[in-house]
Parts: C-alpha cells; sequence; structure tokens
C-alpha cells in the first residue's frame, strides 16, 4: 500500500514538473508548442534548423523563441531586425550564449568564445595582426586568386557531376592560410596534407 501511494505521489509530481515544463514564460516571444523536457527538439527529427527556422519565422514573426531541452533561445530573423539587434544595439547583444558543452575545453578563451573587454582585445590583435600580413591589400589577393582559379579549374572538370564540397573547400582554405602564414601549398594528394586534413574537425 504504502509503496503505491508513493508511485502515485513520485507519478502526480512529474506530470506536474513537466507541464510546468512545458509553459512558455509570457515574456518570451511566441514560438511552438513545447514537450516537457525536450522543449522543442523534437522538431529537429524532421527538419534540418535552416528549414525549420523559415518556417517557424513565417508562423511567428521575425522574432519568436524555442527551447532546447530546458534552455530557451531567442531567434531573430529578417535583415532589418538582425540590424537592429546586432549593429544599432551591438553592446547590449554582444555576449555569447553559455552552456553550450565547449566551456571546459575553450576556458572562455579565443575570439570566439569571449565577451566584454577580452573580446575587444583579441579583436584588435586579430585585426592588427591580419593587417600586417596583408589583409585588405593586393598583397592578400596574390594568395587568395591562384587558389580560386585553382578551385574553379577543379569544380569545372566535374562537369556538374555531385559531389561532396568538403574536401575541395578544406584544401582551398587551408591552402589560403598556408601561403599566408608559411609561404607553402599543398596539392589535394599531398600524403603530408592527408596527415593534416584526417586530423581536422573541419
Amino acid at each position: 500500500m504504502e509503496t503505491a501511494v508513493t508511485v502515485a505521489i513520485l507519478f502526480t509530481l512529474l506530470a506536474v514538473g513537466g507541464l510546468l515544463l512545458s509553459v512558455r514564460p509570457v515574456l518570451l516571444p511566441p514560438g511552438p508548442r513545447l514537450l516537457p523536457l525536450l522543449g522543442n527538439l523534437h522538431l529537429l527529427i524532421w527538419e534540418d534548423v535552416r528549414s525549420l527556422v523559415v518556417r517557424l519565422r513565417k508562423e511567428y514573426g521575425d522574432i519568436f523563441s524555442v527551447y532546447f531541452g530546458w534552455r530557451p533561445v531567442v531567434v531573430v530573423a529578417g535583415l532589418k531586425l538582425i540590424k537592429e539587434t546586432f549593429v544599432k544595439n551591438a553592446e547590449v547583444f554582444s555576449e555569447r550564449p553559455r552552456g553550450l558543452g565547449y566551456e571546459p575545453f575553450t576556458r572562455g578563451r579565443g575570439i570566439m568564445n569571449t565577451s566584454g573587454e577580452a573580446w575587444k582585445q583579441q579583436r584588435n590583435f586579430v585585426i592588427t595582426a591580419l593587417h600586417d600580413l596583408g589583409m585588405g591589400s593586393e598583397a592578400m589577393e596574390t594568395k587568395i586568386g591562384p587558389e580560386m582559379i585553382q578551385l574553379t579549374s577543379t569544380l569545372l572538370d566535374l562537369n556538374g557531376k555531385s559531389f561532396d564540397p568538403h574536401d575541395i573547400m578544406l584544401v582551398t582554405a587551408s591552402n589560403v592560410v598556408f601561403n599566408v602564414c608559411f609561404g607553402k601549398r599543398f596539392e589535394k594528394d599531398d600524403p603530408e596534407f592527408s596527415i593534416f586534413a584526417k586530423r581536422s574537425v573541419v
């Protein structure tokens, strides 16, 4: 008897908790219906992120919210609203999101993972370094131009056949970086480059 009562109480608490977690806070923008614990993650089973955002924008407008599990995410769509949010109000919305799982690895470092004053310092350093390497000058064009010619030639050789762009774009982007930093480029079938490509997380 006591076991049955305990199970009933536990089930009731879980049901109430699930209902509370599936209620969207009033202050959040509108969005699709939530499932307990999952939020809106189930929507990604049927659609990729891009098509999901397009559909939800048509349904809810240029600003809406979704839940990835119990974490709310506000989505801003539409060029005008994006510019107003991230250009005119950049100081307000410049913080990086937390709790995405990469913090133990980055430790809040790097231009992609920092916010505020630390981000400004690292951004200024990166821009200065890139200018020293020739960014925005003809010197940089001479590094990028040959790789674009090689990329175009490779794509034309495919004669319209379908292909996985990963390897081709990896070679192109990597050769631009290598050429700028080391004055060297690799061919796709270069064994030394193959080792690098296998270790790449791109």
